[in-house]
């Protein structure tokens, strides 16, 4: 059972009209928020067009080896009415190009996120370690996350900025390990002193769908694992979690619920376990 706090001054607290943009296998969430101030109100809803991705990312049968994203369609609607209970409004946009995805989130990163309180992007899509697919190619994910730098999006400085991506990073497979052991208890320092500078990579978070080098499952009927995962944990502990407790459930999920099957024993009994980067500052709650 896991209890929330008391809020202290290192939180982000995401109220009220929360607006999302999913592009076609790329979904851009613009969340906003309620402000004290009446002076303040809600940013515009950003909105992604993608041609066919996979869950809200591409599908890519045109490139050798990417075969289509089977299970995107299921992805994509699961994660449609998930932000919506929350609070999002979401716009579905399908199959974008590399140059495509760069300039629709490089629009997204010049607009004015003066009155939103946070940025969010989902990307269903083939990948490689630190590179995701378009229809039409392949580039590094850094040329699209760092769109929202502070040097670079001031806006957003100070805000939170959550990508997460739901794309392979490699093609090993993980055989997992039985154990009869419960999970270690993870303690986590951070330094909570005002700082009137912050670094310019701060206030990110990526949630990967596996761990670098690896591949990253889905079934066609169901979708993704880690989408199942996440929409499962968001649809019961979106609006009482922080974002951290949220994917440490995510995590658990994906890591005991889910095992491939196959006939061919190089696919069979394969485990999967997303992998959550964060820059973070403070914490995050969705009050939608």
């Amino acid at each position: 059972m896991i209890s929330i706090q008391s809020l202290s001054p290192c939180l982000y607290s995401c109220f009220g009209r929360q607006e999302c943009s999913v592009s076609g296998k790329i979904l851009v969430c613009q969340v906003e928020f309620q402000c004290a101030r009446k002076d303040i109100t809600m940013s515009e809803l950003i909105s992604v067009s993608h041609g066919y991705f996979e869950p809200l990312g591409t599908d890519i049968s045109c490139f050798a080896g990417m075969n289509v994203r089977n299970g995107t369609d299921r992805d994509g609607d699961e994660l449609f009415q998930c932000f919506k209970n929350l609070g999002f409004n979401v716009c579905v946009y399908n199959d974008q190009t590399c140059s495509k995805m760069e300039a629709l989130l490089r629009k997204a990163s010049e607009e004015d996120h003066s009155n939103s309180s946070c940025f969010a992007c989902i990307l269903l899509t083939h990948g490689e370690e630190s590179m995701v697919f378009g229809t039409d190619g392949v580039m590094p994910l850094k040329t699209l996350t760092s769109l929202f730098r502070g040097d670079v999006c001031r806006s957003l400085v100070g805000k939170p900025k959550l990508f997460f991506i739901q794309a392979c990073r490699g093609s090993q497979f993980d055989d997992g390990i039985e154990t009869d052991s419960g999970p270690p208890k993870d303690t986590l320092e951070t330094d909570a002193n005002p700082r009137n500078k912050i670094p310019v990579e701060a206030d990110f978070l990526f949630a990967y769908s596996t761990v670098p080098g690896y591949f990253s499952w889905r079934n066609p009927g169901r979708g993704s694992w880690f989408v199942q995962a996440l929409c499962s944990v968001l649809k019961e502990f979106g609006k009482q979690l922080e974002i951290m407790q949220i994917l440490t459930r995510v995590n658990y999920k994906v890591a005991t619920s889910f095992e491939s099957w196959s006939e061919d024993p190089h696919f069979h009994e394969k485990k999967q376990i997303p992998c959550i980067v964060s820059m973070l500052t403070k914490e995050l709650y969705f009050r939608g």
